[in-house]
């Protein structure tokens, strides 16, 4: 049985994850220790977590603070984990969940720079094997507005009903929160080494707030949106996971004669209908 240990569990990505790993652990022994910011700032449940542990996956991060906290904390988590795995003499493949913003001058870039290198020296030192994933913005089901990604902002901008603010001249490249995860899983079975940069669908901030504003406009009016890629697919589930708990339930208009009641479940837009009568 495999043990892997997530750090920063409670996080979005560290959601995803374990979301991910049970249903991995439906087809094979697998034991999950997740650790959240309390259980990692825990001496003893943190070395309790990594004793005989096959892979670490280190979500935890700090993305939101001051510059001096940015860059230093990044690094101070690096640290706490590469003393903790000494300490139990672990042999684990470590994974690190890093940023495309390491080659940027700012203090979050250097920060997670430099815990990647704080683990490079650690993996090194005891050859173990390190993957290292450079990551651009995150987005999916579940994700913090004003915090994780600009989609969960928008999100939720248009649920509350505020304005977004539009950087009209900004690009971003957006990558499915699955995909991250399961290319995470793919180098732990393969144990795959490295750095690997993650790529993503680069959308204008603009467009994208176009394509959600659309998406939602119509499904408040009981059509369901047209989605014309995977990636359009992927941007609706994860608005209609913001929206869901304020739109439903749907009051359903019936249609009625001397047939009888009809009602309208779905109106796609396109040729597809859904009634019940």
């Amino acid at each position: 049985m495999k043990r892997i240990v997530v750090t920063g569990a409670g996080g979005f990505i560290g959601l995803h994850t374990q979301f991910y790993l049970h249903e991995v652990g439906k087809h094979e022994p697998l034991e999950i220790k997740a650790l959240d910011r309390t259980a990692f700032n825990d001496d003893h449940l943190l070395l309790e977590a990594l004793k005989d542990a096959d892979a670490v996956i280190h979500l935890a991060g700090i993305n939101r603070g001051e510059d001096i906290e940015l860059e230093e904390g990044n690094v101070q988590l690096a640290e706490r984990l590469v003393s903790a795995l000494g300490k139990v003499n672990s042999s684990a493949h470590l994974i690190y969940s890093s940023s495309i913003h390491e080659d940027r001058d700012t203090a979050y870039g250097k920060g997670k720079k430099y815990a990647r290198e704080v683990f490079e020296r650690h993996c090194k030192e005891h050859k173990l094997t390190l993957t290292s994933f450079l990551l651009p913005n995150i987005f999916g089901e579940f994700a913090k507005p004003s915090y994780n990604t600009v989609v969960a902002t928008f999100c939720s901008d248009l649920v509350e009903g505020r304005a977004s603010t539009v950087n009209d001249k900004a690009f971003v490249e957006l990558c499915y929160v699955r995909d991250a995860v399961d290319a995470i899983w793919a180098a732990i079975r393969e144990g795959a080494a490295g750095t690997k940069r993650l790529s993503g669908e680069r959308i204008s901030v603009s467009a994208l707030h176009e394509l959600l504003s659309m998406q939602y406009t119509q499904y408040k009016e009981g059509e369901h949106p047209a989605l014309n890629s995977q990636f359009e697919q992927r941007i609706f589930n994860t608005l209609h996971s913001v929206i869901f708990s304020k739109l439903f339930p749907l009051a359903l208009e019936p249609h009625e004669d001397k047939r009888g009641v009809l009602y309208e479940i779905v109106r796609s837009g396109h040729a597809d209908q859904v009634f019940y009568s």
